[in-house]
């Protein structure tokens, strides 16, 4: 059973505001906000906090969250959109959020933006390290030449209302260590890969994929829709596959649609 992290508990911390308007010099409020994401990753989160980006604006760089930060079970620490529609995070060449080691967080109204697989991004959009207890929630995530979301040896992990379209390796992946399946309890809802066509540097094995999860356990993969997928993938081999799992251990696929997908 997944120990679910509630999106709807009341925040108890303190809110910080990014906008282009801001300061970095500023103190963080709705009023007399921040300018950067590099002033974000140079504050220590706590428990309860939630960061602001103001919704219709873009702003570069890399969001870092690692072992120093982490929320707790009744209160994440929220990363968010604020005002009418979704901020962008535009990370270029560059991953637009990192979270490594780290527990109780939960992002959601972001729009990821990569400079494409073939324009010069290396990177997978959204990447989960050695993490517990994350949710992501209504998140469009383009642009990027690895996944557009990875999660690696994490658990308790819940991506809702995913648009992962127009990066290289696939739109969503799993993954643990090999052979020890130390990716678990992962919850896939209600989410959309489309238009990922391949890694144009992955010349020894399949990409493109829609939704791939491997060396796993206890995955549920529910009401997603992958289509359009892996029609430029470089190797001629193995193809890849809208929605699928392998070296993996109690895995449910239910309720997906998975259609015109392709190989190169």
């Amino acid at each position: 059973v997944l120990s679910l992290l509630s999106i709807n508990r009341f925040a108890i911390g303190r809110a910080y505001y990014i906008s282009l308007q801001g300061n970095d010099v500023n103190p963080g409020t709705k009023a007399a906000p921040f300018k950067t994401i590099d002033k974000i990753n140079n504050i220590r989160l706590n428990a309860g906090d939630t960061v602001y980006f103001q919704s219709g604006q873009t702003f570069k760089g890399t969001i870092e969250i690692d072992s120093v930060t982490t929320g707790n079970q009744s209160h994440p620490i929220v990363i968010r959109s604020y005002g009418k529609g979704i901020a962008t995070i535009d990370a270029d060449s560059a991953g637009a959020i990192s979270l490594y080691r780290t527990q109780y967080i939960a992002i959601r109204h972001l729009h990821l933006k990569g400079a494409g697989r073939k324009n010069g991004n290396t990177k997978s959009g959204l990447l989960m390290v050695g993490c517990n207890h994350i949710q992501v929630d209504s998140m469009e995530v383009s642009g990027f030449q690895k996944p557009g979301v990875l999660v690696f040896t994490s658990t308790e992990i819940i991506l809702r209302f995913i648009n992962a379209h127009d990066n290289g390796s696939a739109g969503i992946t799993i993954e643990g260590d090999l052979g020890k399946k130390n990716s678990k309890n992962i919850l896939i809802r209600y989410c959309r890969a489309e238009n990922n066509p391949g890694d144009p540097t992955n010349l020894t094995n399949h990409s493109g994929n829609g939704i791939v999860v491997g060396n796993c356990k206890n995955v549920l993969i529910d009401q997603c829709t992958a289509t359009n997928n892996g029609w430029d993938m470089p190797r001629i081999g193995n193809g890849p596959v809208g929605i699928w799992a392998y070296e993996a251990d109690s895995v449910i696929i239910q309720h997906c649609l998975s259609y015109r997908n392709k190989t190169s």
